[in-house]
């Protein structure tokens, strides 16, 4: 039986343990897959999901660096910056070269040396299309200065709401393991 001076207290820590329920009930459903919550390509930004205890509930995240522009969005913004990036030795074959002097040369085979690009403001982007649900087409390569807007998906937005039914149902939960509580 509680006693009647700690009865708010106990029930504070009642109700703090019914939102940690909650919250781990949302974290659960923003983790699954199957029902497109949290979107899977490389399974990073569903790895680095995440719930933590704080005083008076639960935080739930992803840290992804790019989880944030997958759960709101983002509008067309501009690359900053610069990207640098190593070419390896390579042969170039069938390519015309003008010499000092001004003349236009054929060249059908040459020998590139290892060397450095820089870009400014503009960035290198590879990625491999999908083809179906298993398989990915050839790897595709190319240079942006814009990074293109993209719509939010609020994989963790629509957990939330989705597991709102369950509120009562954890709080009623954790208020009845306070001795002597008759919940109904």
């Amino acid at each position: 039986m509680v006693k009647r001076k700690d009865v708010r207290k106990v029930v504070h820590a009642a109700l703090v343990d019914g939102m940690r329920r909650f919250g781990e009930r949302i974290f659960s459903r923003s983790q699954e897959t199957d029902k497109c919550y949290v979107p899977v390509d490389t399974g990073f930004l569903k790895r680095s999901g995440y719930t933590k205890q704080i005083p008076n509930g639960i935080e739930i995240g992803y840290i992804a660096p790019y989880s944030a522009d997958v759960e709101v969005g983002h509008t067309d913004r501009p690359v900053q910056g610069t990207f640098s990036y190593l070419v390896p030795a390579h042969t170039r074959r069938s390519h015309t070269r003008v010499n000092p002097n001004g003349t236009v040369v054929i060249v059908a085979e040459s020998t590139i040396p290892e060397h450095m690009v820089t870009l400014v403001n503009k960035r290198i982007i590879t990625f491999r299309p999908k083809i179906d649900k298993f398989n990915r087409g050839p790897q595709i390569t190319r240079v942006i200065s814009v990074e293109r807007g993209r719509k939010g998906q609020f994989f963790l937005a629509r957990a939330a709401m989705d597991s709102l039914n369950g509120l009562p149902k954890d709080l009623i939960f954790a208020l009845k393991k306070i001795k002597g509580a008759q919940v109904k």
